[in-house]
């Protein structure tokens, strides 16, 4: 939860600035399993609304995650760390397009070309 000052207005803080705060932070979800996952956004309630999932959760959870998620209206930060060749980086990104994360990242050092073709196919 957010400090008592800022949500009953007695912080020198004004509150365009608080919001701001608010919609940069990132939760993050490393755990293995959804119950811990769920029992982290239960606590953080509405102060959170961008969560972290990476790989370990991801695949334990078998995409659960994104949709519990997503179902709640939160918004994903989807940390798979996408590296290989630029049509399997473009794929596994496209997926996560599809997912409506609001990000995904992938390694630079995978090359321009892969990624200036995930950057191309997920405009499109």
């Amino acid at each position: 939860m957010l400090p008592k000052a800022i949500w009953d207005g007695t912080s020198n803080v004004p509150k365009e600035e608080v919001m701001k705060a608010i919609d940069r932070l990132i939760a993050v979800l490393d755990f293995s399993t959804m119950e811990e996952a769920k029992k982290m956004v239960e606590t953080l309630g509405d102060s959170v609304k961008l969560y972290k999932v990476g790989l370990e959760l991801f695949l334990n959870s078998k995409g659960e995650a994104v949709d519990y998620l997503k179902n709640l209206g939160k918004e994903v930060f989807l940390d798979l760390k996408f590296h290989d060749i630029p049509n399997t980086t473009t794929m596994a990104s496209l997926f996560a397009a599809r997912q409506n994360v609001k990000m995904f990242n992938v390694h630079a050092s995978g090359g321009k070309k892969m990624m200036e073709r995930v950057a191309k196919e997920v405009k499109a």
